[in-house]
């Protein structure tokens, strides 16, 4: 029925049980899983000249915390022997990334 399972991760309590629940899932019904991970889009602010953080290195603070996550769902895929791909990409709501 299920051969494909997406699984979002933002390192979280919760989404770490849905971790789990989507591994033994994918286990169960011999699918595979994809995590995906939302960056945040650069705070520009139309209000000030003040830069904290550097949009390059804003960006890459951003993929090195999403790979963090990534990397828990890859190592439960493996663990359990479950086809794993992992995705990111940038958008100001996690869920327009999902649907994406």
């Amino acid at each position: 029925m299920f051969r494909h399972i997406l699984v979002p991760t933002d390192g979280s309590d919760l989404s770490r049980k849905a971790i789990d629940g989507a591994i033994d899932l994918a286990q169960a019904v011999g699918a595979r899983v994809t995590a995906y991970a939302c960056l945040p889009q650069y705070p520009y602010s139309p209000f000030s000249d003040v830069v904290i953080e550097p949009p390059v290195e804003f960006l890459q603070r951003s993929e090195r915390e999403a790979r963090v996550h990534l990397r828990e769902v890859e190592q439960a895929a493996r663990r359990f022997g479950v086809a794993f791909d992992s995705r990111t990409s940038v958008h100001p709501a996690p869920y327009l990334g999902i649907i994406e």
